[in-house]
């Protein structure tokens, strides 16, 4: 170097600072290669916790990955939609597919209706009519002629019919099919109602049912603990313990079938109240309380009458009776005898003339007559024959419905006045089930001799029959409950509205409910102890 240096003192001098700033970027080459690397080639790369990150959080790159991230689409959170009682009458009645198609039905048969009430407008024509004629035919005194000529009659044309017996049947009729459709409206209407009522309170039963199995299944492991430290010194108790664990599997098997219960309860509430197939429904109720929709303290013979006077579909049969009477009563009337009246107006130019030569005037064709149909006079007995069978059929229907009416009536009243009594005997159940059961679970915390696991099983087994008796016997007057309410014609809109709650939201009676101190509203899991 020295030799180098003294022979050219300014290469020597520029190699130096070359290689001086050669090894003073180096270390800042490799930094930007290490980051290179994680960003571009590797962005999702993970550093570790020790080692210093190649890039600043913050930077660039770093903030396209986020964002990219946060971009990605999320699957869309099911909706959830409280639900009551009320909220279930009214969600059906306005989105339920059936009743809508029974409405848009009826609203189909009042159109009808309402054109028969126009039959009586003659038809009105305007366009051409061209004739034209080659070769013989014969005159008066039947000769042939041989003869060539045409005509052209563009106009106006006003025809019509007016039958005054024809457009009475028709009127009749489309009354008599007015008349069905709310039939049938009121039947689709009443049991869609019931159905989603019923649903729901097999929703709620599920729900509640589950809270039960799984406070008991507390209880159940309580024991398992004990069964597993007594086995530890007697050999005996593993048969216990073997046993314990099979009732918790049982257990496990019965909530699965709850919870099985409850989403198909809400699948199908979903579909009768027309709501989207990802609604989740959450029930405002807390607990399934007995509820009370309809006073029943006038008795089943007063109900029984309220029901036949206004129940779904009464009136409605009534109405139909009252449209085939009057049909009958009309066949015998002087209208049957009336002719059908006719009427024909043409007026417009009309041209003719011998082959094309064709001279143009004004025409007017005025026509006017009357007529009777003696065929149908004649099938006048028959059409009463079969309006009578109508007749025979409608008022058979009828008697029917107030069989039904009044059938169901007693069957609910006499439901809830037995649920009343089974509710109470459920709770003075509950109430005994669970001082046995705090009273075998002391005696067996104090290490008595006379104190065994099995009776504190047993006492479970009891107590969890006492809760499912009451769910059962709450669950069954509902029912009876929302059954009386629809055949007493609640939701019927035609006729008087019978005394019905301002809300549907259930409301508890005291006297049904057990003591909150012995089985609390949503869970009993509290400390025996």
């Amino acid at each position: 170097m020295d030799r180098l240096d003294s022979n050219r003192p300014g290469w020597s001098r520029l190699a130096r600072r070359l290689m001086a700033g050669l090894l003073a970027g180096f270390p800042l080459f490799g930094v930007a290669c290490s980051g290179v690397s994680l960003t571009s080639d590797y962005p999702d790369l993970p550093v570790s916790a020790n080692s210093t990150p190649a890039v600043p959080v913050g930077s660039t790159t770093i903030q396209t990955v986020q964002h990219t991230a946060q971009a990605e689409p999320s699957p869309a959170s099911p909706r959830q939609v409280p639900i009551t009682l009320d909220a279930v009458f009214r969600l059906a009645e306005q989105h339920n597919p059936r009743i809508a198609l029974a409405r848009e039905k009826l609203n189909e048969s009042l159109l009808a209706q309402a054109q028969t009430s126009r039959l009586w407008l003659p038809n009105v024509y305007a366009g051409a009519a061209y004739f034209r004629h080659e070769g013989g035919i014969q005159d008066f005194n039947g000769r042939l002629v041989h003869s060539s000529y045409g005509a052209v009659s563009p106009g106006f044309t006003v025809q019509g019919e007016l039958d005054l017996r024809e457009a009475t049947f028709q009127q009749i009729d489309a009354q008599r099919r007015v008349s069905q459709e709310k039939v049938s409206r009121c039947q689709v209407n009443n049991e869609v109602l019931l159905d989603a009522a019923l649903t729901y309170v097999d929703l709620l039963t599920a729900r509640r049912g589950e809270l039960i199995a799984r406070d008991i299944e507390t209880y159940e492991k309580k024991l398992l603990d004990r069964a597993e430290d007594i086995a530890k010194t007697e050999r005996g108790a593993a048969g216990f313990v073997a046993s314990v664990k099979a009732t918790i599997d049982g257990r496990h098997q019965l909530l699965s079938q709850l919870r099985l219960q409850g989403k198909a309860s809400s699948a199908k509430l979903v579909y009768l109240l027309g709501l989207p197939p990802e609604t989740v429904l959450v029930p405002v109720d807390p607990v399934l309380g007995p509820i009370e929709l309809v006073d029943t303290s006038p008795g089943p013979d007063r109900l029984v009458a309220r029901a036949l006077a206004q129940g779904p579909c009464v009136h409605e049969l009534q109405g139909i009776l009252g449209i085939i009477q009057l049909g009958l009563e009309m066949s015998n009337s002087i209208e049957n005898l009336l002719p059908s009246l006719q009427l024909s107006a043409y007026e417009g130019g009309f041209g003719a003339g011998p082959g094309g030569n064709l001279a143009w005037d004004n025409r007017l064709d005025v026509t006017l007559g009357f007529r009777w149909n003696l065929t149908k006079l004649c099938q006048s007995n028959f059409q009463r024959t079969v309006a009578r069978s109508k007749q025979v059929q409608a008022l058979l229907s009828y008697e029917e419905l107030r069989g039904k009416l009044a059938a169901g009536v007693l069957e609910a009243t006499e439901s809830i006045f037995e649920g009343r009594a089974q509710i109470g005997l459920s709770t003075s159940q509950i109430r005994n089930a669970n001082e046995s059961y705090r009273f075998i679970d002391r005696r067996l915390d104090e290490g008595l001799q006379s104190a065994s696991p099995t009776e504190v099983m047993l006492s479970i087994r009891s107590l969890e029959q006492a809760h499912f008796n009451h769910l059962t016997s709450i669950s069954a007057h509902n029912k009876a409950q929302i059954r009386l309410l629809l055949l007493l014609g609640w939701n019927c809109p035609e006729g008087p509205k019978p005394a019905a709650p301002p809300t549907l939201v259930p409301v508890p009676p005291v006297r049904l409910l057990p003591p909150p101190s012995v089985v609390k509203p949503a869970s009993f899991s509290d400390d025996p102890r």
